[in-house]
């Protein structure tokens, strides 16, 4: 009687369960071709834009810890040219934190209250993207430093107009990045395993 009565119950679940199936319409993606299917608005970020404190304390302690990460792959730089030149890229980094803290300052806030807050989740991220060698860390600053920057020069977008002036002003340096692409194209152009990872 009472296997009876569970099977009894079980076919009321799955009868309950298949009934969702006939309500849920059937999402389906649009081809690439269908291009007028497709949102090609572009989204507006102010409304997402945090506060110039926030903004600013999280993109001078990404700049902070890019600056640490550079410096301290410079003794693993394969020559004395790529020691050098990591190191110009080092003081760029620097610099950009530089000027970032001194806008923090003109807001009144102290630069180092304001980054706190970040500490933890941009170190976190930086350890769940950590390079197994010297050229992997090259290949993460170049590609997650390029996102993360262009990320928050488009958010910008919300911040007061002097203050953006000043994000723009202090992300316009691309020296990681003209060094990052020319050592990976000539170190890939002599070793195909490190082309291939």
């Amino acid at each position: 009687m009472l296997v009876f009565a569970m099977l009894g119950s079980l076919v009321f679940v799955f009868e309950w369960l298949k009934s969702f199936r006939r309500s849920v319409p059937k999402l389906q993606l649009p081809t690439r071709d269908d291009r007028a299917s497709r949102n090609q608005g572009e989204v507006d970020l102010t409304k997402y834009t945090p506060k110039p404190k926030d903004f600013l304390g999280q993109l001078a302690y990404l700049e902070l810890s890019a600056f640490e990460i550079m410096t301290s792959e410079i003794k693993f730089a394969p020559t004395t040219t790529e020691k050098a030149e990591l190191s110009e890229a080092a003081a760029k980094s620097f610099d950009k934190y530089r000027q970032l803290s001194r806008r923090i300052s003109a807001l009144g806030v102290d630069p180092t209250d304001a980054m706190d807050p970040y500490t933890e989740r941009i170190e976190l991220f930086h350890s769940r993207t950590t390079g197994l060698d010297w050229h992997e860390t090259v290949l993460k600053l170049y590609l997650t430093l390029g996102f993360l920057e262009e990320f928050y020069r488009k958010l910008s977008v919300g911040l007061p107009a002097e203050v953006r002036a000043d994000v723009d002003k202090a992300l316009g340096d691309k020296t990681i990045y003209k060094f990052s692409k020319k050592v990976l194209v000539q170190a890939i152009s002599k070793d195909a395993t490190l082309g291939s990872r």
